[in-house]
């Protein structure tokens, strides 16, 4: 009668020591489960962030590139206009224009009057009226009915 009574809380106790340790396995389960979700979810919010940045910088080095090549053409431009306006010139900037001395330019040459013919605008050559194009560089002249109207 003895025995029986000491086998049951024996067994109470196997029952109860088993259930706690499934319980714990399960829990342990369960907590390495969430950890890793955990896991999962800053790794995720990590390739994100890494993404925005590397997208960042993409726009950021394409927004500088762009401002580079902006400012190259913008100067590129104004060194275009300045050498057109030297050459439009003949002279640098704040220089006045003088023709060039050419054997055949004289302005006073008595012998040459205005009625005969005018003096060529690009070399200061003397060009009849009727010539079309400047004997010495070939630039072209104006019509006659202009070249009445000139100084």
């Amino acid at each position: 009668m003895f025995n029986r009574g000491r086998g049951r809380p024996l067994l109470a106790a196997a029952v109860v020591m088993g259930a706690s340790k499934s319980a714990a396995r399960s829990e342990v389960a369960k907590q390495e489960q969430l950890n890793f979700q955990r896991q999962q979810a800053a790794d995720r919010e990590a390739l994100e962030r890494q993404r925005e940045e590397e997208e960042r910088e993409r726009r950021r080095q394409q927004d500088i590139d762009e401002g580079i090549e902006r400012e190259r053409s913008r100067t590129a431009q104004i060194e275009a206009d300045r050498q057109y306006a030297t050459i439009s010139n003949a002279g640098g900037p704040g220089e006045t224009y003088h023709p060039p001395s050419h054997p055949n330019y004289d302005p006073r040459a008595p012998e040459r009057k205005k009625a005969e013919g005018h003096y060529c605008s690009e070399c200061g050559n003397f060009c009849m009226f009727g010539d079309k194009f400047c004997s010495k560089c070939g630039f072209k002249q104006p019509a006659v009915e202009l070249v009445g109207n000139l100084p």
